[in-house]
């Protein structure tokens, strides 16, 4: 508990310095573990626990999340960091958790935040391992992948109808 704020509250004094002085900051934790006990923060049942690691991650993502991807590629093949910011985000964690995890997924997967090489090792690693975790919930919420792909072809021949009612409506005006 006392590492997690410790962590929120290192992250915290980052957001007030200036840029360059963040940057060698965040690497001096970088250096000294700061994403090493995220991935047991985000597992534990503490709801407070999960949010500041979700909270610290933000703030490391707001600042430069390649720092994270970096971290989370050395960690191959255990991929522990990445494994466990998705099953908090899609098994099981408050609101406020899951919507912090939201925010740095996204950093992560921004190709714009992304040089080169880096988008390739990051994309592929994610894509290979962690989009079926991602989609899980959609699977779970009742429709298979039949049943989905049904659902948007009625929805696209009710537009078309829609469109061409709406077209046909124009023509008998005079």
């Amino acid at each position: 508990r006392d590492l997690s704020r410790l962590l929120l509250e290192l992250c915290g004094l980052a957001r007030n310095l200036q840029v360059f002085n963040r940057a060698s900051f965040y690497r001096r934790l970088l250096d000294h573990g700061l994403f090493t006990p995220i991935a047991s923060l985000l597992l534990c049942n503490d709801p407070t626990l999960q949010l500041n690691a979700a909270e610290v991650l933000g703030a490391t993502c707001q600042h430069d999340p390649s720092m994270l991807r970096q971290f989370i590629l050395v960690e191959r093949p255990e991929h522990r960091t990445m494994s466990a910011l998705m099953h908090a985000l899609t098994v099981g964690s408050e609101a406020g958790v899951k919507a912090q995890l939201t925010e740095v997924l996204r950093a992560l997967l921004d190709p714009d935040s992304m040089e080169g090489l880096e988008q390739e090792d990051f994309l592929n690693f994610f894509y290979e391992n962690f989009v079926l975790i991602a989609l899980a919930p959609l699977e779970s919420a009742g429709l298979s992948g039949e049943e989905r792909e049904a659902g948007a072809d009625a929805a696209a021949e009710a537009e078309v109808a829609e469109a061409e009612g709406l077209a046909g409506d124009a023509e008998v005006e005079p």
